[in-house]
């Protein structure tokens, strides 16, 4: 949710003019976020988790706001204020991107491709293609960096998949292996 907060921002009038497309994409990720966190907040049966989710919501609601401040009374130019608005989100977008890049470190370090879903592989990456040519086009240079770097990772895990696909074991094969192995232990009880 951050990640929208920070690009929402960086889409505003008053620090970007002209970023339309950034301004609503991240304000239709933003309304998706909060669905999720509603969604949380009314099911989750932890209220010590209720509480946390509500902590880090209010924190990134006021780490933004204080940036947000920071910015418009600091910076009088909006060449400025995109600087210090698109480096803070490409912190924040860095950060991301080294958390989606964890599935590449995990997979050499179990050899299995479990814990990295395809679907969010492709989905992720074709969702930083898209934005690396917009970023291309309209030469947002904070949009353009991230994007690419988002792009990249993707790429890296989508050859990942393809090669390895075949020869990880997959965790039902495990479970008829097992379940075949005690069949062969139960027939030979006769002895």
């Amino acid at each position: 949710m951050m990640n929208c907060l920070v690009w929402l921002l960086y889409g505003m009038p008053f620090i970007t003019p002209g970023s339309i497309l950034v301004l609503t994409a991240n304000s239709f990720g933003l309304v998706i976020h909060l669905a999720y966190l509603i969604i949380f907040l009314l099911y989750v049966k932890d209220h010590r988790q209720r509480i946390c989710a509500g902590g880090i919501f209010l924190l990134e609601l006021a780490l933004v706001g204080l940036v947000s401040g920071l910015v418009i009374r600091l910076a009088h130019t909006y060449m400025m204020r995109a600087a210090l608005v698109g480096a803070f989100g490409g912190f924040i977008s860095a950060l991301i991107i080294i958390c989606r890049f964890s599935p590449v470190v995990t997979f050499w370090v179990e050899g299995s491709l479990e814990s990295k879903s395809f679907l969010v592989v492709l989905s992720s990456t074709l969702h930083d293609l898209c934005w690396l040519i917009y970023a291309s086009v309209r030469f947002e240079m904070f949009l353009l960096f991230t994007h690419c770097a988002g792009f990249f990772v993707g790429v890296v895990q989508l050859v990942q998949y393809g090669i390895y696909y075949k020869s990880t074991p997959k965790s039902g094969d495990d479970k008829v292996a097992t379940a075949e192995v005690q069949l062969q232990i139960i027939g030979t009880g006769d002895d």
